[in-house]
């Protein structure tokens, strides 16, 4: 059932934005939600106001702002029930984003804490969510007071964390593979020696089961440089494969968009490695959108969403800061 906005509508034309009145707007039925940056009063020596907005996947020229204001809206998730976003928002604690629950039927939205008591509020310096397939909890990460990153897995019912990763290793998620498995990264068997991190499956209940043993997911640290990276794992359980973001500083400045199995047995790399191409996500049709980032600094101003079919290999414009005049730059997608 579609969800109703009493929210700002964007109507787009050819040639740029048309701002309506507020007015009942039902929400899209394959939306796609991202961070932007908006352009109006914004000076260039000052942060731009920041906007959490829903994209019409059948029809990307249309969106609806959702909010808008000084919250980072990142990172932003969907649930897998596609009722609630989660998103971080800097302005409740002035440093690290608190993380906040957006409902979508009631348009409204609560602060996470770390404990039933609400006495301490839930941060995260993760760029990745990973809900669990009921929809009632997800996992994400945090350093501790000590400089570790801890996993959690947190409760909705109870609105509270229900499992902390050790502090022994960093720890943090990548995806769901399966109802109970978790692909993960940790440096708990780092060795300076190999300097290889390869990533590594984990039950719900924090313990190893192998590790991956798939080379082209393989990053290599030599003397405290990396050399080569695979990030923003995602899995799409119809295709079995894994999408990432592949950076290699010895062969192209940027980084590719690449998919392949856990196993290894399938390859294939997608754009040139000229620009950032980071922050894939999988489609209800098998497609990914990720984010093009072309300023060398930046991974929002001056970003924009591209959609990929990795059958053709053909790479088309998604959502595009530069076709909409009230924008200066577009954040990761969830959907």
């Amino acid at each position: 059932m579609c969800t109703r906005f009493l929210i700002a509508l964007l109507l787009i034309s050819g040639c740029g934005l048309l701002i309506g009145e507020k007015e009942e707007q039902e929400m899209f039925e394959n939306p796609v939600f991202t961070e932007v940056y908006f352009t109006t009063d914004y000076e260039s020596d000052e942060r731009p106001d920041r906007g959490l907005i829903a994209i019409n996947y059948n029809n990307p020229k249309e969106f609806i702002v959702l909010e808008r204001g000084e919250s980072s809206f990142s990172p932003v998730s969907l649930s897998t029930d596609r009722k609630k976003l989660i998103y971080g928002d800097h302005t409740l604690t002035g440093s690290d984003p608190q993380l906040v629950i957006y409902d979508l039927d009631s348009k409204t939205k609560e602060p996470l804490y770390y404990d039933e008591e609400k006495l301490r509020l839930l941060t995260s310096k993760s760029s990745n969510i990973v809900w669990d397939k009921s929809g009632d909890s997800f996992y994400t990460s945090s350093p501790t007071s000590w400089g570790i990153i801890n996993t959690y897995l947190y409760s909705l019912e109870r609105m509270a964390i229900d499992f902390e990763t050790s502090n022994v290793a960093s720890i943090y998620p990548y995806d769901l593979i399966s109802k109970d498995t978790l692909l993960i990264f940790t440096n708990e068997f780092f060795s300076w020696e190999h300097g290889v991190v390869n990533p590594y499956l984990m039950d719900k209940e924090g313990n190893y089961i192998k590790k991956v043993e798939n080379p082209y997911l393989r990053s290599i640290n030599e003397g405290g440089l990396i050399k080569r990276v695979v990030r923003n794992l995602a899995w799409s359980d119809s295709l079995r494969l894994i999408v990432g973001s592949y950076s290699n500083s010895e062969e192209f400045e940027g980084s590719k968009i690449i998919i392949t199995d856990l196993d290894g047995n399938v390859y294939k790399e997608f754009t040139d490695g000229k620009y950032r191409n980071r922050a894939p996500v999988w489609t209800k049709d098998g497609k990914i959108i990720f984010t093009e980032s072309r300023v060398k600094n930046s991974d929002v101003l001056y970003a924009g969403l591209k959609i990929l079919d990795p059958e053709t290999g053909k790479i088309s414009p998604f959502f595009s800061r530069y076709n909409y005049p009230e924008l200066i730059g577009v954040g990761t997608a969830a959907l």
